[in-house]
């Protein structure tokens, strides 16, 4: 089933265009459904119809800058002239065609309007449309003429070329399942998604797993047909007063899910909570930062790394090489069945020629995780500085991307002290870093800054999907030498969010400040965690 999963630039309609598609960018979307609602977002087709040019090179510079491919568009043409509706949506589907979008989504007139008088204008637009190549959909929408599924259909086999946008949370308010509309989805081209209750307009958008739309079997009865459109996440931020970011996050990961196993995974939260809706953690491979036995390391490198692989560490990540090359580090670990999850690596080793060397070091060691742990003085005086080290790692990223690796940089206490505006240093960095940039949260650190537990839980939330590493770090407020388990971080909501927010590759262990022998703390560590996990 080669169906994309899109996010809709209407979950942001409060913000800019640019801002909109930076947030599903950031929260892992590849394709875009695109606002075009005359008056409201994210452009007006009246604008679009005095320079369509104009807006094809914005649209396609933002979507590359984001790497969003736009699968539609949703429009409103914001008038009642059937002519200026020609006109405007020509401009649009000119832009279309220039953007290889396929489908034009747009609404219909309101309830008891004549069938008739609604079939002969979208003749008029369909015929507009067909010049493009561009196909138009229609969204059967509670509150208009096509709300009832037999008008819709009515609607859709009077007018030849004319889809349909298929929305349940429409039909669902009005009491409707899916056999009540079955018969329209040979007609769809477009797929609009959210859960919704049965209670009418109230219940139009309620939290993923509150509802009653059944995704799993919408997915297989489109799979059955041999449906390859795309599928758009739609939250709206302007219904109610949801966490648009959670939801979307919850969709996107449900929809992902069930068009890898061909719509075959049956589906209904049935009121049960985003954090509760696996059954079971994906295994996440468990390292420890090497920082945190540094002296037995300068000691015994080969012996240390022993010890941590029979204790049952996956793999291990950097911070310093103990003067061994990329090689003899290679064999111990490949000896010992052990993972590089990342190095901690100074700027420097990232900038001009030295970049060429630390890649060509960590690709022998397998590495693809490059964490700056540390930046000086001329990086974070001013709000500018932190923007200008945002540039640095945004430029950093497309540079090791044809690699194969990723950049990331982990935080001390200051990152969350320190506010600029308003906005914390942390903040500043990472709303202004693309996607690929890793934040390796530190949450004990953090926790030292200020941070509470439950703000650590949203900080994972907030940047969804760029938590490719994690540092397990334990804080409490009491025992400053408390191992992982012994203090007040919330592992099982941290652990939770990793694994259906974060895009967690590896969680690393590390500990900073010992009860007793660092070898032996970090054991506890270990052993604590795998006991928190197997509670969950």
């Amino acid at each position: 089933m080669a169906v994309k999963v899109a996010g809709s630039s209407l979950s942001f309609s409060k913000q800019p265009l640019d801002v909109a598609l930076r947030e599903l960018a950031n929260l892992g979307f590849s394709f875009v459904d695109i606002g075009a609602m005359e008056g409201w977002a994210h452009i007006n087709p009246s604008e679009v119809a005095s320079q369509p040019q104009k807006f094809v090179e914005k649209l396609r510079t933002l979507c590359e800058q984001y790497r969003l491919k736009p699968v539609a568009f949703n429009a409103g043409l914001g008038t009642d002239d059937l002519s200026e509706q020609q006109r405007r949506l020509s401009a649009l589907c000119f832009v279309a065609r220039e953007l290889s979008v396929p489908v034009i989504t747009l609404g219909t007139a309101p309830r008891n309007t004549p069938l008739e008088r609604e079939v002969h204008r979208f003749r008029q637009l369909v015929a507009v449309a067909c010049k493009f190549g561009v196909t138009i959909a229609f969204e059967p929408h509670f509150f208009q003429i096509a709300e009832n599924p037999k008008v819709a259909l009515a609607l859709v086999e009077q007018v030849d070329g004319l889809k349909i946008t298929l929305d349940p949370s429409h039909f669902t308010v009005q009491g409707l399942r899916l056999d009540d509309y079955r018969f329209l989805l040979p007609h769809v081209a477009h797929v609009h998604f959210r859960d919704a209750g049965t209670k009418g307009w109230d219940e139009i958008q309620v939290p993923m797993g509150k509802g009653q739309v059944d995704f799993g079997a919408i997915v297989k009865a489109l799979e059955e047909l041999g449906y390859e459109g795309a599928i758009s996440c739609e939250y709206i931020d302007t219904i109610g007063n949801l966490d648009i970011r959670e939801n979307l996050i919850a969709l996107k990961s449900l929809l992902s899910s069930l068009i890898a196993s061909n719509g075959s995974a049956r589906y209904h939260y049935g009121g049960e909570t985003i954090e509760r809706r696996r059954t079971k953690m994906r295994k996440i491979p468990v390292a420890l930062q090497l920082y945190s036995v540094r002296e037995d390391c300068a000691k015994d490198l080969e012996g240390t790394l022993k010890a941590v692989a029979e204790m049952g560490y996956e793999g291990v990540e950097f911070a310093g090489y103990h003067g061994r090359s990329a090689q003899e580090l290679r064999k111990m670990l490949d000896d010992l069945g052990l993972k590089v999850a990342g190095t901690h690596t100074g700027i420097d080793t990232l900038r001009g020629d030295e970049l060429k060397k630390t890649i060509e070091f960590n690709q022998i060691l397998g590495n693809k995780f490059l964490i700056i742990p540390w930046i000086g003085e001329e990086w974070r005086r001013t709000k500018d500085d932190w923007l200008r080290f945002a540039d640095f790692l945004n430029e950093l990223a497309d540079k090791v991307k044809p690699e194969g690796m990723f950049v990331g940089y982990h935080n001390h206490h200051f990152e969350f002290q320190q506010k600029f505006d308003g906005q914390t240093l942390w903040d500043i960095l990472f709303s202004a870093t693309k996607p690929e940039v890793v934040m390796q949260l530190d949450t004990g650190n953090a926790m030292h800054g200020g941070v509470s537990a439950d703000e650590i839980l949203e900080i994972l939330k907030r940047y969804p999907g760029r938590a490719k590493t994690i540092h397990l770090k334990e804080f409490s407020s009491t025992n400053p030498k408390a191992v992982l388990g012994e203090g007040e971080v919330k592992w099982k909501e941290v652990l939770t969010l990793c694994d259906t927010v974060g895009g967690t590759e590896w969680l690393i262990i590390e500990q900073e400040s010992y009860a007793y022998a660092p070898i032996e703390c970090v054991r506890k560590c270990l052993e604590n965690l795998k006991a928190i996990m197997e509670s969950m």
